[in-house]
């Protein structure tokens, strides 16, 4: 295994400071983007390909795990598993259990209140990159999740572009704008990249 990647990291991505956790051995930043990317679409085929229901997809902290765990478990040890250090994005790492719970609990308001199921997958894709529970893969697995919502209520999902250098400014500058609680940028996007448009 390689103990240091060349870095060619985006601004934004998690920097890789740590990789012991590493499963296989890479070279490069992007080496190890095509294998996450290879796991990662194993994921979406195994929850994308099938309907959802509250069995197969119940919300909850554990299942959240699971899906990172499922996107990045044969790349990174420590996939699905809440992160032990505080980073430099995030929330502070004790009180990440807590935030995703208050998500649930905000989830079922914004469902009894009647909130459009897009806006709703735009919240829990922000939150949820907002709390930053794991050690990397959160940007991903957030707008994974937030799919799955779509998906679960028979909508179509949101095709995320690969041209990372023209969307990445945009995607960070709506999730920023979506911290001071203006979803409108997110929404945009959102709404820009989705299968039905």
């Amino acid at each position: 295994m390689a103990k240091n990647i060349k870095s060619d990291s985006e601004e934004g991505q998690t920097p890789l400071n740590d990789i012991s956790g590493l499963l296989v051995a890479v070279k490069s930043r992007r080496e190890l983007n095509d294998l996450e990317f290879k796991n990662n679409v194993a994921a979406i085929r195994k929850y994308l390909l099938k309907n959802l229901t509250d069995r197969s997809a119940p919300f909850t902290y554990k299942w959240l795990q699971k899906v990172h765990k499922d996107m990045f478990g044969k790349v990174w040890r420590w996939a699905g598993v809440p992160r032990k250090s505080d980073l430099n994005v995030g929330v502070q790492k004790e009180q990440i259990g807590a935030e995703v719970h208050r998500l649930f609990y905000d989830l079922g308001q914004w469902e009894l209140q009647g909130h459009p199921p897009v806006e709703i997958a735009v919240k829990i894709h922000h939150r949820l990159a907002f709390i930053h529970p794991f050690q990397n893969g959160n940007g991903r697995w957030a707008r994974m999740v937030a799919n799955l919502y779509l998906h679960k209520n028979k909508l179509p999902i949101v095709l995320w572009p690969e041209e990372q250098k023209i969307f990445r400014p945009q995607y960070l500058k709506a999730l920023k704008t979506a911290d001071n609680g203006d979803y409108s940028l997110l929404l945009k996007l959102h709404k820009e990249y989705w299968k039905s448009a």
